[in-house]
């Protein structure tokens, strides 16, 4: 038996419990808050990013500017985003 746990709250999903997407059910909806970080020249190409010190660490030894927009989504739509490719 394969242990899933929650990306979202770091718990156990029991096998038995009902999920969606890979979360508790309750944690899917679960609204918050994330960083949109994209080139300047192009601000709807980008990648999502839920942990503020990430996005501290990456600046730290950036070359180049970068447009960071703060916006919410749902913690399920947040952790079942497509990989993201680079710029």
């Amino acid at each position: 038996m394969i242990n899933q746990i929650c990306p979202h709250c770091q718990e156990l999903i029991p096998p038995e419990w009902v999920q969606q997407g890979g979360l508790h059910l309750a944690c899917f909806e679960t609204e918050i808050d994330v960083w949109f970080v994209s080139l300047p020249n192009d601000p709807e190409s980008g990648y999502c990013e839920a942990n503020l010190n990430n996005i501290t660490e990456m600046l730290k030894y950036a070359e180049d500017p970068y447009l960071i927009t703060k916006k919410k989504m749902t913690a399920g739509e947040y952790h079942n985003l497509p990989e993201f490719k680079g710029f």
